[in-house]
């Protein structure tokens, strides 16, 4: 896999789970701590686009 193909995939793992946040945080009653995960893993990915990108 060459750079930009992983680039792609990173950013489309950090779409979906931007997706699954928001469906998750739209239910009244959702799980904090699996959002929390969520959101700690979007930034991971975040961060690994960042550096990889440069």
């Amino acid at each position: 896999m060459n750079k930009e193909s992983h680039i792609a995939t990173l950013r489309q793992r950090h779409a979906e789970l931007d997706t699954r946040i928001r469906e998750e945080e739209a239910h009244h009653s959702y799980d904090n701590v699996a959002v929390s995960r969520m959101k700690a893993e979007k930034l991971h990915l975040k961060e690994e686009i960042e550096r990889l990108s440069h």
